[in-house]
């Protein structure tokens, strides 16, 4: 490949900030989507349910499709480093109760829909702000190459997710 071709491709990465961006992204996406295979598999390694499994992966639909709206507006009202911070929390608080119910044994089929949800309100608001965040981490000419790259890792995080 061209290395004018690949400085284009990759402009938005002369950015410290977009940078340090990126790699939480890769970070952050690959757990979560992990996660969302692990959940649908131990809901169905305990239930043996299709219908369980599928409305646990509902749970965690619903409230990123009925509170995205609100996300946003927090997204343009609020610090959005500071919400992309809180959520990356917040998001780390229900993976470690997965796992600690998990490994005491206490894990019962309604905290998987309960914990689901709960995750879906988090993804609510931090995808919002996520997006609003990256003009603010690049320079104008490279926004719109900030935006293809975050959508690269986010659909290589569906990839590379699942995959372990």
């Amino acid at each position: 490949m061209d290395n004018s071709l690949m400085k284009a491709t990759f402009s938005s990465l002369k950015h410290p900030a977009f940078r340090w961006y990126c790699l939480g992204v890769i970070a952050s996406l690959t757990g979560s989507l992990m996660q969302e295979i692990v959940v649908a598999w131990i809901a169905y390694q305990m239930t043996g349910s299709s219908f369980v499994l599928g409305s646990i992966l509902f749970c965690f639909q619903i409230p990123m499709l009925t509170l995205g709206i609100i996300g946003g507006f927090a997204a343009d009202r609020f610090d959005r480093k500071r919400i992309i911070v809180w959520t990356q929390r917040a998001a780390l608080a229900v993976s470690l109760t997965w796992l600690s119910l998990s490994i005491t044994g206490h894990l019962a089929v309604w905290h998987l829909y309960g914990l689901s949800a709960v995750f879906g309100l988090i993804v609510a608001f931090e995808i919002p702000a996520r997006f609003a965040v990256i003009p603010q981490l690049v320079s104008d000419e490279d926004v719109m190459n900030a935006f293809s790259l975050d959508s690269l890792l986010f659909y290589s995080g569906r990839v590379a997710g699942p995959a372990p």
